[in-house]
């Protein structure tokens, strides 16, 4: 089999790039790491890069932009600040697998600061926003506003990704009830320990 190849060059911000040859088993994940490693040296601090792969042979590069390479499929990009070769500032991450986006602020690679985490209707029409509020090393940690497929809102503390702390959920036609988070108390996922009843109904 012929050896792979990589074509590259940088124009507006977007990074185009084609394979030539077939690749051998045990290339692909070389493959991805040397483009990686190509694609974070090169970014300045502003960049768009998109994460592909290959249709048939599953290697995976990242720095092919889909409309100059049919031959590639696109399965995330990433639109923001770039720092020690990481993600970093503002930016906006996209998974076209999944159908999830998160818009914020990034840390050495992690979400980290203030962001919203959008991902797709079980459905499959559409997205929808699933929380907004305070990040910690990629975790929702402090005050933030969980949505869910329900139609239900939680306002209130998270800590490392689960609702801990003062919170009041909100449901549509029921009273919002605020309480004390506990995580994983007594083997439940949270419990609620209810100091006090609001009967007003969200509007």
């Amino acid at each position: 089999m012929s050896a792979v190849t990589y074509t590259k060059d940088i124009a507006e911000d977007i990074k185009y790039g084609t394979f030539a040859g077939v690749p051998r088993p045990q290339e692909p994940s070389r493959i991805w790491r040397k483009n990686w490693q190509l694609s974070e040296k090169e970014a300045a601090e502003h960049r768009t890069v998109f994460w592909t792969s290959i249709d048939k042979s599953g290697a995976k590069i990242i720095g092919c932009c889909p409309e100059k390479a049919a031959k590639y499929v696109a399965f995330g990009s990433y639109v923001g600040g770039w720092k020690a070769n990481k993600r970093h500032g503002y930016g906006t991450r996209r998974s076209f697998a999944v159908g999830s986006r998160y818009d914020g602020e990034w840390n050495e690679g992690m979400r980290h600061g203030e962001g919203t985490q959008w991902v797709r209707c079980k459905n499959g029409k559409g997205v929808r926003k699933c929380y907004a509020g305070s990040w910690v090393n990629d975790r929702r940690e402090g005050f933030g506003t969980g949505c869910y497929e329900d139609g239900s809102v939680y306002k209130g503390n998270w800590v490392k990704d689960h609702r801990e702390g003062e919170g009041t959920m909100f449901y549509a036609n029921v009273a919002p009830r605020e309480a004390l988070w506990l995580w994983n108390v007594g083997g439940r996922e949270d419990r609620r320990l209810v100091r006090r009843q609001h009967y007003a109904l969200r509007n």
